[in-house]
């Protein structure tokens, strides 16, 4: 059955961890951001998830948040598999999910910007978008903050200083 991927379901994708991806209805993130945790719950009850069956877990200074949802998790999964080629159908949607990615992988530090764990297939989706990378590194800073800032929730706060973007 085909479906029409939401900027709410491609967010769900980025932040999406891989903790338990052996349960193939689990949807889920882990961090530290209160930010990123409301907007996963306000997202997941846009596509219909019952806010009862969203369960917050508080371990150490990280939050757990997940729920249960065969379709919304096979829906993800689909994304996340024709993510390389999802720039050139809709730059929004691709958008959307490198946001959720920054909001739950992304660093900022004095030496740069970093996206955690970004394998081949996240890199082409990035140099489809016109953000270049190294590793895990974002070699262009100033693009990729620009592109992602409306989208995403912690994008807002960096602000590029002169020490980074030299």
């Amino acid at each position: 059955m085909r479906f029409k991927p939401t900027r709410e379901l491609c967010y769900l994708a980025g932040v999406m961890d891989n903790w338990r991806a052996d349960e193939k209805s689990y949807v889920g993130v882990r961090t530290k951001s209160d930010e990123t945790v409301e907007r996963f719950v306000k997202y997941a009850v846009t596509l219909g998830v019952d806010t009862r069956k969203i369960m917050i877990e508080q371990i150490g200074e990280t939050q757990h948040a997940y729920f249960y949802h065969s379709k919304i998790a096979r829906m993800i999964r689909e994304t996340l598999e024709k993510r390389t080629t999802l720039p050139r159908r809709n730059r929004e949607l691709a958008v959307c999910l490198v946001a959720g990615m920054f909001d739950s992988k992304g660093r900022v530090t004095d030496r740069g910007v970093y996206l955690g764990r970004l394998d081949r297939a996240d890199a082409l989706m990035l140099e489809n978008l016109g953000v270049r990378t190294k590793e895990t590194r974002i070699l262009t800073i100033g693009v990729f903050l620009e592109m992602i800032r409306k989208e995403s929730v912690l994008a807002g706060s960096v602000h590029i200083g002169k020490k980074i973007t030299e």
